[in-house]
């Protein structure tokens, strides 16, 4: 298998055609920057050998450039042997797929849609079912050769690819008697087991299937038989006894209508007799009601009348009281209003008093402002002179460089840094020496300065480079000086990196001068120490406050001292004492106050006397209506009383005649209690529930009837079915069923473990298979540089278990080495895999981007082993870093940027 040439078009960022054309047999570089397209050119590569042209999966949606709705389109041109064909296919618009072959110079047609999706697979050694599709489990030996980006790690090995290691390691399961036994094995397996184990079902199921349903059928015949033997035998019970149940129904009816009749006669009886009680209960009511309302009457009467002989004589007792308590309350009046004058009075005098205390206050304030103003004046220039200072050492400090100590330090360490980073690049060169002894014109094939060069006799020059120094002396000969490869170019990566970091510093700070900034950092220090204390000692200066806070206070206190002087010009030339006007003062006030208590005191007196008396009047006016109301409603009262125009003595006349019929009342309703006890308790009670007892009982034995009938139908249709001789038919049929179905299921079960031996010894020699592949794999690492790892562990599976360091270490998981050791493994197991299925035929290898944490030593050997490989393998090596593979001795170099500025020509496709 070889590509020959691979045509791209509306894939993703691939919109116009990309073509790959004359790929080299050997190693092809394709290298580009990230989004360049070169994933984007394995996918395609994929898709074109495995996907179904009608494919609609979202990965394959996926590849429609953005934005647009174009098919993506794909062109192959490859050879197997001598045989050249070409594969086309269109994905999502328009699908299309063919495959054509070229004989005798043309182009002719193999086959179209569907079959030319089976055919490419075929020929690319891939899974040929219909419904197969671009996934890593359908692409056959190409999910060992074909590594795309991050999928350098194997994880899967179809079956089909171990069958061609298999063949190719010329294993045990290649002996044709074996290979004969286990197709019988699998012959005789698949007739009744599907792939995972199970027995076959419909047309295809073995005889046992068929046999174990019919033995199912019979079994529910049987049970069902059961039941209804079961419910026959319960049907004859229960027959018995709902016969029993409907003649003791029947009895305890007959009884219960007998003492129904009995109670409806003395229920005619106890009603007539409740009546009659009833009617002596009212009348004696009615007797009682009328004597108590009488009884009442009269002696709400006599209430009345005493009432209002009292309520009239204290309205006569009230109605003398009231003028004396007036002119009392005029008498208190007048005093108390020439009491409020007295009081009115001295609170004037106090309030001018107070006035003449406002001028002792002036005078305190006189004094206080003029001692003031002086200090006030001295602060305010102290701190005038430290503002001042400050602001000349903060626009000395502006004006002066001050790098922080962290950044001076950042510095140090970055230059520190740089030396030794420049001592090891030196120390990872090397360095060839020429000395001329006569003119010679040198030129450099791999140096870092590559200009040609020309010494006198005499002269000498030197070339430095890594991992390699070579120059060639024309007519003379190529020299080149190499040893262990150390990447100096890594170290130049870090040192230019360094530099950058320092100029960066340099142009922040002024300067890479350590020493230098040092001081000038010092200075800056101490100038900003000076501007601290003349600032600490401004704040203690102004007590929280600012300059400006303080002239203005001074301003105040002046406008305020000459406002008193103004109001006061005497005091310009003699001040007043304050202590002995405050005095003079004091005395007067305090004698005026005592004056105003006095005064107050009286007034309250007479005032609290004034209220009392207020309120006894209006107590005794109000008492005073209240009677006169109260009389008046209960005249009205008793003259609703006395409306009957009855006397006295007529009226306990009238209540003497209701007494006595209301005891002719009570002796009838006790004939009539007594009457109804001696007919004992109300039989109407035991009468409702026998009336419910009978209704229940005749509802019970209709239902018992019901039932009866019904068991009696059903267990004669019973009797009908012959249901013993049945069940003994279908039991010995079962038990037939049983022994055939025991001897069925020993064939199949010795079938099953059969081929389970079988693919037991499979695996088993399978496993064998892995040690050719690691030892292949560790001596692909020896050569890599990787000798740390001893051995590999291969799973059944094929894929990678673990590594093995050490002569005699135990295995650990893989994911402990570094990343470029892993990819280095990784690597070595997928070529070790490649060189078995590969045998005498060239098979393609594609690596995308697979090695890019891997060093530059590594690499080498690792390119070196690439070379050896394209004897039997094309390469197509996919990489962002294509100068590190310029120098593969017979590569070819694919610029993916250029080949997408330069216009596809036209194809089919």
């Amino acid at each position: 298998m070889m590509i020959r040439s691979i045509r791209v078009a509306n894939w993703k960022s691939l919109v116009l055609p990309v073509v790959l054309d004359e790929l080299a047999p050997g190693i092809n570089v394709i290298h580009g920057a990230n989004g360049a397209g070169k994933s984007t050119i394995v996918g395609a590569l994929v898709h074109a050998a495995f996907e179904n042209h009608s494919s609609d999966k979202e990965s394959t949606r996926a590849m429609v450039p953005w934005g647009r709705s174009l098919g993506p389109q794909v062109l192959l041109e490859f050879e197997i042997g001598t045989a050249r064909y070409r594969a086309e296919k269109q994905f999502i618009a328009q699908r299309r797929a063919s495959l054509t072959k070229l004989e005798h110079g043309q182009w002719q047609p193999l086959a179209e849609g569907k079959q030319a999706d089976l055919k490419i697979r075929e020929l690319f050694d891939g899974d040929t079912t219909e419904k197969s599709s671009s996934s890593l489990q359908h692409w056959g030996i190409a999910q060992l050769l074909w590594a795309p980006q991050d999928q350098l790690a194997l994880t899967h090995v179809s079956a089909s690819t171990i069958d061609a290691m298999r063949s190719s390691l010329e294993s045990q399961l290649a002996d044709p008697v074996t290979a004969t036994v286990q197709k019988a094995c699998e012959s005789l397996y698949a007739k009744s087991f599907t792939e995972k184990g199970a027995l076959k079902s419909g047309k295809l199921a073995p005889a046992v299937v068929g046999l174990e349903a019919e033995l199912r059928t019979v079994a529910e015949e049987i049970a069902k038989y059961r039941e209804k033997l079961a419910e026959f035998d319960h049907l004859s019970t229960s027959i018995q006894q709902l016969r029993i149940d409907r003649g003791e129904a029947q009895q305890k009816l007959a009884e219960r209508k007998q003492r129904q009749h009995l109670l409806i006669q003395a229920v005619e009886q106890y009603t007539q007799l409740l009546a009659q009680k009833t009617q002596q209960e009212s009348a004696s009511k009615i007797a009682q009601n009328e004597y108590k309302q009488l009884e009442q009457m009269l002696a709400s009467i006599q209430t009345l009348r005493a009432q209002l002989v009292l309520e009239r004589e204290q309205l006569s007792e009230a109605a003398l009281q009231t003028p004396t308590w007036r002119a009392q309350l005029d008498e208190l009046t007048a005093s108390e209003k020439q009491l409020a004058g007295e009081v009115d009075n001295l609170r004037a005098a106090w309030k001018i008093l107070a006035e003449r205390s406002q001028i002792s206050s002036e005078v305190a304030d006189l004094i206080r402002l003029r001692d003031s103003l002086a200090p006030q004046q001295q602060t305010i220039d102290e701190a005038r002179a430290l503002q001042e200072r400050s602001a000349a050492l903060q626009a000395e400090l502006k004006e002066l460089p001050s790098p922080s100590t962290k950044e001076i330090d950042e510095l140090d360490k970055l230059l520190r840094t740089y030396e030794q980073l420049r001592t090891q690049r030196d120390a990872a060169l090397f360095h060839l020496e020429i000395k001329a002894e006569q003119q010679l014109d040198i030129e450099p094939i791999q140096a870092f300065d590559l200009a040609t060069k020309r010494l006198e006799a005499g002269a000498s020059h030197t070339w430095r480079g890594s991992p390699e120094v070579a120059i060639r002396l024309p007519g003379i000969g190529t020299f080149r000086v190499s040893g262990p490869a150390t990447s100096a170019a890594d170290v130049q990566v870090k040192l230019d990196a360094t530099e950058g970091a320092i100029r960066v510093k340099e142009t922040a700070l002024g300067s890479r001068d350590v020493a230098q900034l040092r001081v000038l950092a010092e200075q800056a220090a101490n100038l900003a120490r000076d501007v601290a204390g003349l600032k600490s000692n401004l704040s203690a200066l102004l007590r929280g406050s600012s300059l400006a806070d303080l002239e203005k206070k001074l301003r105040v206190d002046q406008q305020k001292l000459e406002s008193i002087l103004t109001k006061y010009p005497a005091w310009r030339d003699s001040i007043p004492d304050p202590q002995a006007l405050a005095q003079s003062l004091s005395d007067e006030k305090k004698q005026l106050d005592e004056q105003i208590a006095s005064a107050e005191k009286r007034h309250r007196a007479v005032a609290e006397e004034i209220s009392q008396l207020k309120q006894k009047i209006a107590l005794a006016e109000s008492s005073q209506k209240t009677l006169e109301k109260s009389v008046e409603a209960k005249n009205g009262q008793l003259a609703a009383l006395l409306a009957d125009g009855l006397s006295d003595a007529a009226r306990e006349e009238k209540k003497d005649e209701l007494m006595l019929v209301w005891a002719r009342a009570r002796e009838k309703l006790k004939e009539a209690t007594t009457q109804l006890e001696q007919l004992g308790s109300d039989p109407r009670a035991e009468l409702k529930q026998l009336d419910l007892d009978v209704q229940q009982l005749t509802a019970a034995e209709r239902q018992i009837d019901s039932h009866l009938i019904v068991a009696t139908t059903k267990m004669e249709g019973l009797t009908d079915e012959s249901l013993y001789t049945r069940l003994s038919q279908c039991e010995e049929r079962a038990a037939s069923l049983r022994t055939i179905v025991e001897e069925e299921r020993l064939k199949l079960d010795a079938i099953k473990l059969l081929r389970q031996t079988m693919l037991e010894q499979q695996a088993s020699m399978l496993r064998t298979l892995a040690a050719p592949i690691a030892h292949r794999a560790v001596g692909y690492l020896e050569r890599m540089g990787l000798r740390k790892v001893s051995s590999i562990a291969i799973g059944d599976d094929f894929l990678l278990q673990g590594v093995v360091p050490g002569e005699h270490g135990a295995e650990v998981e893989s994911e402990l080495l570094s990343s470029g050791e892993q990819e280095q493994v990784h690597l070595a197991m997928r070529l070790a895999m490649a060189e078995i299925v590969a045998g005498e035929e060239r098979q393609l290898l594609v690596l995308d981007d697979v090695l890019v944490a891997t060093d530059a030593s590594r690499l080498a050997a690792i390119k070196q082993i690439l070379v050896e490989l394209s004897k039997r393998f094309q390469i197509l090596l996919f990489t962002c870093h294509g100068e590190r593979y310029r120098d593969i001795t017979g590569a070819k170099q694919i610029d993916l940027e250029e080949l997408k500025r330069v216009p596809a020509p036209a194809a089919a496709l």
